[in-house]
This record gives structure tokens, sequence and C-alpha cells, in this order.
């Protein structure tokens, strides 16, 4: 049997989906979105996780390897990985997540035979611990295999197989394709606004660095993160400010200046427009 699990709140909306004796194959899906930030993640997965982040920045710590996922980054997490978001809060996010046995994947020939799920197997785990980036056809193919939870069709068990197969499929094609020399240009560029992030930051150094005009880089920068340049370093100093906040005993106006804002109420009025409080209710 299968069970649904809808939850909703202010801050987020939840689709939490096990699949279980109708399908012959145990395996968790859910998809994750949330308005606000959560606070930091610390987990240890048991199973094969994937992670597929439709609209995201976020820091990621696997096995004590420091990685930052943008939109249509995938994480493959193998069995008994330790992972977190970091100390400071996350972004709001959206996300689908699959998890699964990979010894019960191949113990019910889940594809064609042992071989092939064998297969299956070894290319995720050897693809894992580290994000690459997919195109949007990945989220249509999890969005049809979520569907699957409400078929009500003789042929549910071989949709959910053959959809669960088009997804993992889709994902070893990403996973082994080459990185292109350019693709390198936002983490270098996230590398840079995370190492500055007390100064005021130029979008023409940005831009140069990238050996891009401002136009160019403004327009490739948002295609990949879904947010202006100018937008994406606003929210990192009021990540940065969070952790300041509450770790530390400086003042709203010390904390302001030292994140290059013109002014403490400009800081106040974008720290309330970016997580919903101000600096002083998060330190009450």
């Amino acid at each position: 049997m299968h069970s649904i699990q809808n939850c909703t709140s202010n801050n987020n909306s939840n689709i939490h989906i096990e699949f279980g004796n109708d399908v012959d194959f145990p395996i968790t899906l859910g998809k994750l979105t949330t308005s606000h930030a959560l606070p930091p993640i610390n987990k240890q997965t048991s199973l094969l996780t994937i992670y597929y982040f439709y609209k995201s920045s976020q820091s990621f710590n696997i096995n004590s390897a420091h990685f930052k996922v943008f939109s249509n980054d995938v994480v493959i997490l193998s069995p008994h990985t330790s992972y977190n978001t970091g100390h400071c809060s996350i972004e709001p996010l959206k996300l689908y997540y699959i998890q699964f046995d990979p010894s019960k994947f191949i113990d019910v020939n889940f594809a064609f035979g042992n071989k092939e799920c064998s297969y299956i197997i070894d290319e995720l785990l050897r693809n894992s611990n580290a994000p690459f980036k997919v195109k949007n056809n990945v989220k249509h193919c999890i969005e049809n295999l979520l569907t699957t939870a409400n078929e009500a069709s003789p042929l549910k068990n071989t949709m959910f197989r053959n959809r669960l197969l088009t997804v993992l499929t889709e994902l070893i094609k990403y996973a082994n394709l080459p990185v292109q020399p350019n693709d390198n240009f936002l983490n270098e560029s996230v590398d840079y606004i995370t190492s500055h992030i007390c100064e005021p930051i130029n979008i023409e150094v940005l831009a140069n660095n990238a050996h891009l005009s401002v136009s160019q880089f403004k327009v490739k920068f948002r295609n990949e993160l879904r947010l202006p340049p100018n937008e994406y370093i606003l929210r990192e100093k009021v990540n940065y400010a969070k952790m300041l906040l509450t770790q530390t005993e400086l003042s709203i106006t010390e904390i302001a200046y030292m994140l290059s804002f013109s002014s403490s109420q400009y800081f106040s009025t974008v720290f309330k427009r970016l997580t919903g409080i101000t600096p002083s209710d998060l330190r009450k």
C-alpha cells in the first residue's frame, strides 16, 4: 500500500508519498517548497537519497566537503552519507526527493534483470556526493512519477516502474555529461560573493571576473538562480547577518555597517522584506 501526506503551513508545502507492497518496492517520494528559510539541516541518510533542487541556492556540506547547489542541480547521496546545510539558515527552496534501499531495487529485478538493475545502482552511486546540473525535463519526469500515487489503474505497477526508470536513467545521462568550461562562472561568482560578503560588491567586477559584459552576466546569473545578482547578494548578506545576530553581541547598527549597508534603517528594511521579521525580532 502507499500513503500520501500533504502537509501545509504558512511557510511550506510538502507532499510525502510512500510506496510499499502495491508496487513491490518500498520507496519514498516527496516535494518540498518553502516561502521562508528553514533552520539548518544536519542529517545522515541510511538509504540512497536523491535531491533535485528546481529552485534554490543552498550551501551543502557532504562528508565534510563543501558545495553550493543551485536551481536544476541534483545531489545523489549514497547510503550512510552525512550532510548538512551549514550554520546559517538556508534560503527558501523548492525540491523533490527520492529515497530507497539500493539492494532492494536489485532484489526485485526492477528493470529487466539483475544485470540492468546493478548497472543503474552502480552508476547512481558512482555519481554520488557531488552536485551536477540537469535540464527541466527531469522535473517533468519526477512530476509524472509523483502522479502515479493517484492512479487508479490495473497498470499502476507498470507505470510506476517505467516512470521511475525514466527518472533514474535521465539522472545518469546528465551526471555523465562533461562539464562545459563556462559552467564554472556561477560557482566562481558565488565564491567571490561569499568571500567578500562584508564589502560593497560591484556587479562590474563579477562580470569582468566571468569574462562577460554586465548585461550578459546579469542575464546568465538570473537564468541560473532565478534571482538578479543584486538580490542574491542581499540575501547572502542577510543570511550572514542572521548568524551575527544569533551568535555575537554586535549591535544591529554595527552589523549593518559591517555588511556595507548604507544605514541600519535600510538594513532592517531589507532584512524584514527577505525574512518576514526584523533583526530585533530575531534576537528576542
